[in-house]
């Protein structure tokens, strides 16, 4: 992922990159413009995660990542996640 741009929105801890066009989404319209997909960064026990959460696509936004960032956060530090960790 390194060799792509990445994009802070105005939410703390949610970043996007563009990547090609879904062949198909929820839509059904082909416009050939990017997806933004988007990633979550925060740290725990000292190390950066990022995770990627969801793609423009699939009709997700930066608010509804934002909202989705506390909870995995506090959920980590108990140990108590159901969901891989990706260090970044």
């Amino acid at each position: 992922m390194s060799s792509l741009t990445r994009h802070q929105t105005e939410k703390v801890g949610v970043f996007y990159v563009l990547g090609k066009p879904r062949a198909k989404s929820r839509d059904d319209t082909a416009t050939g413009k990017p997806d933004k997909i988007f990633y979550i960064m925060y740290r725990l026990d000292g190390k950066k995660i990022e995770e990627k959460v969801g793609r423009e696509s699939e009709r997700m936004t930066a608010a509804k990542i934002r909202e989705q960032r506390a909870p995995r956060k506090t959920a980590r530090q108990g140990n108590s996640c159901s969901w891989p960790i990706i260090p970044a």
